[in-house]
């Protein structure tokens, strides 16, 4: 083949090879399917954050991201006829455990949020104190406190990939379920994939979507990327007599538990944070803090019915920020990745942007923050 390899088939991946299939180019996406990846687990938690606390370049990020999210799924249905893409309109509950946590971490950082991101009006978040919070959500524990984000966004991660592999197969997007060992450097240009048993084809241009896996290519490439992987375990429990498909996305203030409810009585429960390297597998104490977790978030989930267990390995970066944008001194390198645990809410626009950027060079949103080469020149 020529034209664009698109290597890694998660959610960054099947963005990229989406768009660049919509634009004309042709373009093959190489997905061996690898257990763990990050997009097949994530619970899909998807809002505009109070983002004060983020550098500028973070925070453009994560309020572009969360607007790409419509709008890609209006033109998935609209534009290609797809009835379910996996992405829900949902509001979202941030509560406080404790009454310090809301006034110090919430409220000042919220008002402050709303009087500089012109997107979010006002009326989209609300303070709640206890009371609210008991009578909006009454199957939660007593908390004392939530600030609620009507624009919250819930993705099925495995729906949305789908789709967007869907509408690319529609613009002439080709799919390889195997396994891509090699890249082919000659004279500071990409020219070549080694794939399967060792055999070489002929392309233009590649992007690194690899997620956890994406370090393995930096040697060819000539190029740090240092992803590693987190691993999360996340549950999904069903309740036949709870109404779910009503409930609101919740999340503690510090982010370390959650919970995601779908239709017909399931709820996804996350999430562990391990440094356990390439191992994705469900272990015993990860299921039993989660259970610990669903029971702590909604006592009414004691006596639901364990449905299965979800591990992910987020690509994780040494700065917490993806890694976006052309590699160094190598003429049709690109890379996506690094996104840690944020991957379902930001990987879709990262795609797009990598996408743009190795077509044309210039994109409408900017990448040096995020440039591969970082790494590098730190050290």
């Amino acid at each position: 083949m020529t034209g664009t390899a698109v290597v890694g088939g998660g959610i960054v991946g099947a963005a990229a090879a989406w768009r660049l299939a919509e634009r004309g180019e042709s373009v093959t996406l190489f997905d061996r399917r690898d257990e763990g990846r990050a997009t097949d687990a994530g619970a899909g938690i998807a809002y505009a954050p109070p983002v004060e606390q983020l550098a500028p370049p973070d925070r453009e990020l994560a309020i572009r991201s969360h607007r790409y999210l419509g709008v890609l799924a209006e033109t998935l249905r609209s534009q290609y006829d797809l009835d379910t893409v996996g992405v829900t309109e949902r509001p979202f509950y941030k509560v406080a455990l404790e009454t310090q946590s809301l006034v110090t971490t919430g409220i000042d950082t919220v008002r402050r949020y709303i009087d500089r991101v012109d997107h979010l009006q006002q009326s989209a978040v609300t303070v709640l104190d206890e009371q609210d919070v008991r009578t909006a959500v009454p199957w939660l524990r007593d908390v004392e406190g939530a600030i609620t984000f009507e624009t919250g966004i819930r993705i099925d991660g495995r729906r949305l990939t789908e789709a967007l592999v869907n509408a690319g197969t529609e613009e002439g997007l080709e799919v390889c379920n195997t396994d891509v060992s090699g890249i082919e450097v000659n004279g500071g240009r990409v020219n070549g994939l080694k794939i399967g048993d060792g055999e070489v084809i002929d392309v233009d241009r590649v992007i690194i979507a690899g997620g956890a896996w994406s370090a393995a290519f930096a040697s060819a490439l000539g190029c740090s990327i240092p992803v590693s992987p987190q691993r999360g375990q996340i549950i999904h429990l069903e309740h036949a007599d709870l109404a779910t498909g009503d409930w609101p996305m919740v999340s503690t203030f510090d982010g370390g538990q959650y919970l995601v409810p779908w239709a017909e009585g399931r709820v996804a429960v996350g999430a562990t944070w391990e440094d356990a390297g390439f191992a994705p597998w469900p272990t015993v104490d990860g299921i039993e803090t989660m259970l610990a977790c669903a029971r702590d978030l909604v006592p009414s989930l004691e006596t639901a019915r364990f449905h299965e267990v979800r591990v992910g390995l987020r690509p994780r970066s040494p700065d917490g920020r993806p890694i976006l944008g052309k590699v160094p001194d190598i003429d049709g390198a690109f890379v996506a990745t690094g996104h840690g645990g944020g991957g379902l809410q930001r990987g879709p626009f990262s795609g797009y942007l990598v996408a743009d950027r190795c077509l044309q060079g210039a994109v409408e949103f900017p990448l040096e923050a995020f440039r591969p080469g970082r790494f590098a020149e730190a050290g």
